[in-house]
């Protein structure tokens, strides 16, 4: 695997934060419009709940290995907002982007206080696209990609990477 340029995680975030917080806002948009569109972001923020509620309740041993579990919905979140995003091109962006997230997914969630975080950002996202509330589902989203980035930036900052450290995060002049 490639290693991972500092200035690659920033660029890829300043991209992310045009893109995704608009195809949220759609979806919530589109929620306020159509009741039917939000069902699969309840069935998401069910399964958040009760992921929660176990990963709670298990030891830190077993907690550890919850992480995949958390991934999967994670990955389940994306998959969703591809399909019900009634934007082509800003789902087939997101899509394409996938694999570049999901590399950096690991990082950014490297330990159970960041998972139970951003499993907290994702319910707010899921909770104001159910509830048709644009505004509130794209600043969502937008909170969830600077903590991201912030989080990717904390579990990177120990590493040399390729990029020099003239490298700045995403919204740093």
């Amino acid at each position: 695997m490639a290693p991972i340029a500092l200035g690659d995680v920033c660029a890829l975030s300043d991209f992310r934060m045009l893109v995704e917080p608009r195809a949220a806002a759609l979806l919530a948009f589109a929620a306020a419009q159509d009741d039917r569109s939000v069902d699969p972001f309840r069935e998401l923020l069910d399964r958040l709940d009760d992921f929660e509620k176990s990963f709670r309740a298990r030891e830190q041993r077993q907690q550890a290995r919850s992480l995949q579990d958390f991934y999967e919905l994670s990955d389940a979140f994306d998959r969703a907002m591809i399909a019900e995003c009634r934007n082509a091109y800003l789902a087939r962006t997101i899509s394409d982007l996938r694999s570049e997230t999901s590399r950096l997914r690991h990082l950014a969630h490297s330990g159970p206080w960041r998972m139970l975080t951003s499993l907290g950002e994702h319910r707010a996202m899921l909770r104001a696209i159910t509830r048709g509330d644009a505004r509130a589902a794209e600043a969502a989203c937008r909170h969830h990609l600077e903590q991201t980035l912030q989080a990717l930036l904390t579990s990177l900052s120990g590493q040399d990477f390729p990029g020099g450290s003239d490298v700045r995060p995403a919204g740093v002049i």
